[in-house]
């Protein structure tokens, strides 16, 4: 990581002043060393063509005229070939061309060839001899391998994208196949998994583009998924490739892979789609863990979960005027029935009523808890018990001791209730305290995409399109196995736009400029509030319950994360300038984006009650062997502003050493910026501050902080060299190679623990209170203690209190550790 995260030496504003501009003034060096330099000229959105024309005896053709015509959009360009019989047309939009050779005294010769994305295309003529006007026509198709750069590039042409098996058509599944591409089991974005590593980089390092704009979602920097998890467009996608290694100085930004979409567009012909796939469970096997489960329970049977996808996807496209002006439009949908397996743990009535009447007892005392065991027993009563597995043994006076000494579960069922709550539990022995059902739910998503592109040639120097995407997905994120008031989902709208414009002075110099914008918002809460805090009232709000040995199954599970969220708007501006001059194609760039995000992960809000074993829960949550506790934080804000930009230039040079033989020379830089958030809300602990017991606590935490890291690397500077070498001229083998250095981004949500931290997050964990709220004295529950702890934090740190007093888990006089 380019982030220095370790205390630094900080610098004045008078300082940092000075480092920005020296900073600006090398940016500048770069763009001037340019006009001296050379380089090739595909970018991520592009490719080229280049060839060679001789006479029959081999000696070169120079000063000959060049021809080329898309044949999709009718757009023309013409050059004249180098003093050593050179051509080479750059930033060409990948499709089919023709070119045409003439030279006076030669017959004329015309060859169609396909440009693929990312590539340089070749096609050598040699002309015979003669005043014929005859043209000789050849058909050349796409390389097998690439043969004129040191990138390691996998290219996807539009039959490969439509062809590849891919279930639920991912945009990012075409990238799987590309060499050195590892998938990803272990989780999705949500755990920074990412779908696939290539060469040992890490997922979060691969770069997605779309139509040369990033693609990727900044929070995790990972590819930018839908509701559903799967990024909708496969449709609209014209090409792809994949570089895994890229020289060239325009790939840069992440480190790993470079995966790039350059979508549909209309042409001179009418064309169009409509797809449609469909999948059920009638149509799928048994999942094998309850298959395994139809193993252990005999005759109890758990069946197949109901699973309904229904996806399609259609296009029309075609001129609005001929040669001169495009439409396309593509719409893509996914609705989904989601299989939600779960294995649950509820008590039994026999165990209910014995909790019930032991808080009732005279010994506890705890009658003013009976109310709330109530609504939780309640809520347990709402699943099924018809065929359920019988957990763990009764309880047998006898052995309870000898069996389960520590208190500690041993089978999920009774044998943890400690002998000293025995008695009021005797009246059912012989019974279990437990049962665990199989509950099959599903839960609905779904997902649309609209896209619509215009496409426009000015003239032959100058190419516009125009591109705006609409997509809106509901997830289904949690389906809770209890009580459908605790289920959660998320609403996903999105929105992006790219404008792009190509424009060619004379024959040798091309400019490709695009701009973009990106906004979406994931939001995660409750499907029903309302209903949630009916569900599970406590004071003012709703609670997560679940047990510490997990021998009953939680209530509102996933409440502890709920609300958080994000909204990203994200605006970027690239532009590449490439100038051909004999051997060497010179071309610079620069790449900005920026990265506006509204932060709303802040956990445990609502608090999380945890009794620690069956006997703890059994007594009011004060007696057994293991106390319960609660968890909360108490956050100033629950949703903050960060911005954060990076900031890209490079330069390169592609030389034609030999026809056989080309290297590529690039510098890269890279600014990534320190992030900041606009009301101020980071902080880090000073330095040595917790070495002194005396010092005010509240100057043991530089809080109220606009940037969050002390520094950052100012500049980046990736030098790269490569090499491709075909030996003999041959087009079927080529060794490539290189070295270089690789820089990576940070993502946006790597800095939340910078935000959830006190004083602006504090959070306490509380032990050894009651469950339910009770009358027999202050910060007798654990919701009262939790707010106890809060208001205890917030008047020592306020008034500058020692830093011995302080503690951040129970708000009492214990020392803290330095």
């Amino acid at each position: 990581m380019l982030y220095k995260t370790q205390p630094m030496k900080t610098f004045s504003q008078q300082e940092e002043t000075h480092m920005r501009f020296r900073n600006l003034a090398i940016f500048l060096a770069i763009f001037a060393l340019a006009g001296a330099l050379q380089m090739w000229a595909q970018t991520i959105t592009t490719g080229e063509l280049a060839g060679t024309v001789t006479d029959p005896s081999g000696a070169v053709v120079a000063n000959a005229p060049v021809q080329l015509k898309s044949l999709d959009e009718g757009s023309v360009n013409t050059q004249n070939t180098t003093s050593s019989g050179y051509y080479h047309f750059a930033y060409l939009k990948p499709g089919n061309y023709s070119v045409t050779v003439s030279a006076p005294g030669f017959q004329a010769a015309e060859k169609k060839v396909a440009v693929a994305l990312g590539a340089a295309a070749s096609a050598n003529f040699t002309l015979g001899l003669g005043s014929s006007t005859t043209t000789v026509e050849v058909t050349t198709g796409a390389q097998a391998i690439e043969t004129e750069d040191a990138n390691l590039t996998t290219n996807f042409n539009t039959r490969q994208v439509e062809l590849l098996p891919n279930p639920g058509n991912d945009l990012s599944a075409v990238a799987l196949t590309a060499p050195g591409a590892v998938m990803n089991t272990a989780g999705g974005a949500m755990f920074g998994g990412g779908n696939f590593e290539v060469n040992g980089l890490p997922a979060t390092s691969n770069l997605f583009t779309i139509d040369g704009s990033n693609d990727n979602d900044p929070y995790f920097n990972v590819n930018n998924s839908g509701a559903t998890n799967l990024t909708l467009g496969l449709n609209d996608i014209s090409e792809s490739t994949v570089v895994s290694n890229g020289y060239s100085g325009s790939y840069g930004g992440l480190a790993g892979a470079n995966v790039n979409y350059v979508t549909k567009s209309g042409t001179n012909n009418f064309h169009g789609n409509a797809i449609y796939w469909w999948n059920g469970d009638i149509l799928n096997a048994n999942d094998y863990f309850r298959n395994q489960q139809n193993a252990l329970a005999g005759s109890q049977v758990a069946p197949r979960t109901f699973v309904n996808d229904n996806q399609f996807a259609g296009s029309i496209g075609g001129p609005i005027k001929k040669d001169k002006a495009f439409f396309f439009f593509d719409v893509e949908g996914l609705q989904l029935a989601i299989p939600s397996p779960q294995t649950l743990q509820v008590p039994t009535p026999a165990f209910q009523s014995a909790v019930l009447a032991n808080l009732a007892s005279p010994t506890l005392g705890l009658s003013q808890s009976v109310p709330f065991y109530q609504t939780i027993f309640g809520l347990y009563n709402n699943v099924s018990q018809a065929g359920a597995k019988q957990l763990g043994p009764g309880i047998d006076p006898a052995t309870i001791t000898a069996t389960n000494p520590n208190g500690t579960p041993t089978g999920g069922g009774c044998s943890d209730i400690s002998p000293s709550t025995q008695p009021a539990f005797a009246a059912f022995a012989s019974a279990p305290c437990a049962v665990q059902v199989q509950a099959a739910l599903s839960a609905h998503s779904h997902d649309r995409l609209y896209v619509g592109k215009y496409d426009m040639n000015i003239g032959n120097n100058d190419k516009l399109f125009v591109r705006v995407e609409r997509e809106h997905g509901l997830q289904a994120t949690y389906t809770d196995g209890i009580d459908a008031a605790f289920n959660v989902i998320s609403d996903q709208p999105q929105w992006q736009t790219q404008v792009g414009e190509t424009h060619t002075f004379g024959s040798s110099k091309v400019n490709d400029f695009k701009g973009s914008f990106l906004w979406y918002s994931a939001g995660f809460a409750m499907q029903n509030q309302k209903a949630a805090n009916a569900a599970l009232p406590v004071l003012n709000g709703t609670e997560t319950f679940a047990l510490g040995d997990g021998s009953l199954s939680s209530l509102n599970a996933d409440n502890v994360v709920i609300p958080q969220g994000r909204n990203i708007t994200q605006y970027q501006f690239v532009d590449d300038f490439s100038w051909i001059h004999g051997r060497h194609n010179f071309k610079v760039g620069v790449n900005f984006h920026r990265d506006d995000i509204s932060d709303q992960n802040f956990t445990f809000v609502t608090p999380i009650v945890l009794p620690l074993s069956l006997d703890n829960f059994a007594t009011g949550g004060t007696a057994g062997t293991q106390p319960s506790l609660i968890e909360q934080n108490f956050p100033s804000h629950q949703e903050v502003p960060i911005a954060l930009y990076q900031l890209g230039i490079y330069a390169s040079d592609d030389v034609r050493v030999t026809k056989n033989l080309k290297l590529t020379i690039s510098l890269r830089a890279d600014h990534l910026s320190n992030p900041v958030c606009q009301i101020d809300c980071f902080q880090r602990l000073a330095n040595g501050a917790f070495g002194d017991s005396s010092a005010p606590v509240n100057t043991a935490i530089n809080s109220g902080l606009h940037q969050a890291f002390p520094s950052v690397t100012g500049i980046a500077w990736q030098p790269k060299f490569g090499f491709a070498w075909s030996p003999g001229g041959s087009q079927k083998t080529v060794l490539r190679g290189g070295f270089g250095m690789f820089a990576d981004a940070l993502p946006t949500g790597a800095i939340d623990s910078f935000l959830q931290n006190a004083p602006l997050d504090p959070g306490f964990v509380q032990v050894g209170g009651y469950i339910a709220p009770q009358q027999t004295g202050p910060n007798t529950t654990l919701y009262q203690m939790s707010q106890a702890a809060n208001a205890s934090f917030q008047a020592n740190y306020a008034a500058g209190g020692a830093v011995t007093p302080f503690n951040f888990y129970n708000a009492t006089p214990v020392q803290v550790p330095t």
